[in-house]
């Protein structure tokens, strides 16, 4: 958790050839709640990381 929401990190595979239009899908589910939050558009898959803003 970071100030602007859940940060999501991941290993870059500089061996497998990427697109430049790859892109991550981002979800957060809270169970108890039934609450979630998503970003089907996340930033590009070579960079290893991005922000998803969740509301509470």
């Amino acid at each position: 958790m970071v100030a602007e929401g859940l940060k999501f990190n991941w290993d870059v595979q500089h061996n497998i050839p990427q697109e430049n239009s790859d892109r991550v899908m981002l979800l957060a589910y809270a169970p108890n709640s039934k609450e979630m939050s998503f970003n089907n558009t996340g930033a590009q898959r070579i960079k290893g990381c991005d922000i998803l803003k969740v509301i509470p």
